[in-house]
């Protein structure tokens, strides 16, 4: 089945998002983060996008856009607070 292009676009914005706030937030705060954990976000985009191309037609919460931007969301929250104490 085809994936909706409108699912892929929504997680994709709130990766970016997330990418761009975790640059800024951690230039605001001082917070020495490397280069890949920049990244980790995207690493979750790109598991939504290799499960939602085999989704069925179904509606799955797990599968859902809202489900994987909230996963982007915490994952990028998680980094950033990991190395605010580190």
């Amino acid at each position: 089945m085809k994936l909706d292009l409108r699912d892929e676009v929504k997680v994709t914005l709130v990766t970016a998002l997330c990418v761009l706030l975790l640059i800024i937030l951690s230039n605001f705060l001082k917070i020495q983060i490397d280069f890949v954990s920049y990244l980790i976000p995207m690493i979750v985009l790109i598991i939504y996008l290799v499960i939602a191309r085999n989704k069925t037609k179904n509606k799955n919460f797990f599968l859902g856009p809202f489900f994987w931007s909230i996963l982007v969301v915490i994952t990028s929250a998680a980094v950033l607070a990991i190395y605010s104490v580190v």
